[in-house]
């Protein structure tokens, strides 16, 4: 939702959020989701480094 009001950093904060309560509850679907909208958050912020470490947590 934040991304589409072009709000990346709070969008990361939310994703990063959830990504440890989707490993808590280990559900993979959700996780990789959460993991593929973090690097392109980051991507958006310009953080191209955490951008390529989510992708690669991704696949």
């Amino acid at each position: 939702m934040e991304e589409k009001l072009n709000h990346y950093n709070l969008s990361v904060n939310y994703l990063n959020r959830a990504l440890t309560l989707s490993t808590k509850d280990k559900n993979l679907d959700q996780k990789a989701k959460i993991l593929l909208d973090l690097s392109m958050s980051y991507e958006k912020l310009l953080d191209l480094k955490k951008s390529y470490i989510s992708i690669l947590k991704h696949t």
